[in-house]
């Protein structure tokens, strides 16, 4: 049984491919495997490329049943979701002309059974991080900082997003 941040990463692969978008998923390597769950080792920049012309955008997907996501400030804080190592990678891949990269923040409220969803740019993301000294982002942290609300549907059980109206604000 797939868990809910993988469950996320399928609607918004597939979400992609019912709008004709170019999507393609990097592999997670898996290190080890325990009887409840498998462990992935962490050395992707992110977890999709999408292209949509004329622009190529690297997107790593985080979901969260908390108020907000913890964040790696180094390489030695090893418990955090959202990756040092990939925090610097997107940065850099930004500094190519053409090629946006952030962020889409998935928070799950358990209680309501909904889900609020948000891009936020990896330099805003970086600004968020300099500029607050904080080690986990939420929702507010999300919005004060550029981010965008994805649009998304409930179906019966999973969610469609609106990637083609993310792309045209990014």
């Amino acid at each position: 049984m797939k868990n809910k941040g993988k469950n996320f990463e399928e609607h918004f692969k597939q979400s992609a491919k019912k709008e004709d978008l170019f999507i393609y998923r990097l592999r997670d390597n898996a290190m080890s495997y325990t009887q409840t769950d498998t462990l992935y080792s962490h050395d992707n920049m992110c977890d999709f490329f999408i292209y949509r012309n004329p622009n190529l955008f690297a997107f790593e997907l985080k979901h969260t049943t908390y108020p907000s996501i913890g964040i790696q400030i180094s390489e030695n804080d090893r418990e955090k979701m959202i990756k040092y190592h990939q925090i610097k990678q997107l940065q850099k891949a930004s500094l190519y002309d053409g090629i946006k990269a952030g962020f889409i923040l998935s928070f799950e409220n358990e209680d309501t059974k909904t889900e609020s969803t948000f891009f936020i740019e990896i330099n805003n993301f970086i600004d968020f991080l300099v500029e607050t000294g904080k080690k986990s982002i939420n929702m507010i942290d999300v919005l004060r900082y550029k981010g965008i609300k994805l649009e998304q549907k409930k179906l019966r059980t999973n969610y469609h997003y609106e990637i083609t109206k993310l792309l045209d604000c990014i």
